[in-house]
């Protein structure tokens, strides 16, 4: 009689370390793919704050057609913030001033190119003057930033 039992016990206890590894792993998928869509909203609403925060930044150089000014505030937010590319465009939508983060490395690019597809990258906010629209920042956000830490986490 126990050496029926035995077989029956082996199954019942790899059925239930089965169950659990799988419960396990499917938990593990959820919260993974919770906080990365958390991770995502989270970089689109910090992409918006930072386009809005460059519009009123940049408001008085975009009215008075200030270039240089325009582009020593996009050098210092864009690089403060971790930011690929910004442009900032007057009313007729031409180019006032513009910044663009020089690769450091291939894998840079790399990591780049792969957050482009999972993470949002860009943001745009008007540019407003006594409540007229007199220009337009688009900001490109740097994923390769989130791709590694991402990595990280999953690591």
């Amino acid at each position: 009689m126990t050496t029926v039992r035995e077989p029956m016990l082996v199954k019942l206890r790899r059925a239930n370390l089965q169950l659990a590894v799988s419960t396990l792993v499917v938990a593990g998928l959820a919260l993974t793919l919770i906080a990365f869509w958390t991770l995502r909203t989270y970089v689109n609403q910090n992409l918006s704050l930072v386009a809005r925060s460059i519009a009123n930044t940049a408001q008085a150089a975009t009215v008075f057609r200030d270039a240089a000014s325009a582009e020593e505030t996009l050098i210092l937010i864009a690089e403060q913030e971790h930011l690929w590319a910004v442009e900032l465009r007057d009313a007729q939508g031409a180019t006032l001033a513009h910044y663009r983060r020089a690769d450091d490395s291939s894998l840079d690019g790399v990591l780049s190119q792969f957050g482009m597809l999972i993470l949002p990258h860009s943001a745009a906010a008007d540019v407003l003057h006594e409540g007229s629209k007199v220009g337009q920042v688009d900001v490109h956000g740097d994923s390769s930033v989130f791709v590694r830490f991402f990595v990280e986490v999953l690591l």
